[in-house]
């Protein structure tokens, strides 16, 4: 796991998970097939994919990080019981989360509070209100009101 910090908002990011899913350019046979059929069908032209990879992350301050020596995702999860955790409404059923309560024995479960926030600057605002103490971020967020979260690295 890395950590970012910039300005007032922490991202953490599991290096793990980026190695093992890692994003393609090189372009494959469904890719092939797509390109073709919506050149015919829309008139529209593919363009070449990016080495661009939105890593899932966790976002906290750098005074919540401070207070609970938070660093990797094990840090969160021996901690999870005096965080609460704010994320998109789905966040429980994602296919990702169900590996997270495997490697890390009931991750979701463990968190004081698991708070549905709305999308991008809506979560930013919840975690610098101090209304939850944790975010589910992405690596590329944009910055929200002046608050840039930085890129988790991969």
């Amino acid at each position: 796991m890395t950590s970012t910090s910039t300005r007032n908002t922490l991202l953490l990011g599991c290096r793990r998970c980026s190695r093992t899913r890692r994003a393609t350019t090189a372009p494959g046979p469904f890719s092939t097939r797509c390109r073709a059929g919506y050149e015919a069908q829309f008139q529209a032209t593919w363009l070449a994919a990016s080495p661009f990879n939105d890593t899932n992350a966790f976002a906290t301050t750098q005074a919540i990080a401070d207070q609970y020596g938070l660093k990797t995702y094990s840090d969160v999860a021996a901690n999870a019981a005096n965080l609460r955790l704010g994320g998109p409404a789905e966040f429980p059923d994602r296919v990702d989360t169900q590996g997270l309560d495997e490697a890390y024995g009931g991750f979701l479960a463990n968190f004081k509070e698991f708070k549905p926030l709305g999308t991008g600057t809506l979560r930013y605002d919840a975690l610098q209100s101090g209304d939850v103490n944790l975010i589910v971020a992405f690596g590329t967020d944009e910055p929200h009101q002046g608050r840039q979260p930085g890129a988790a690295a991969g």
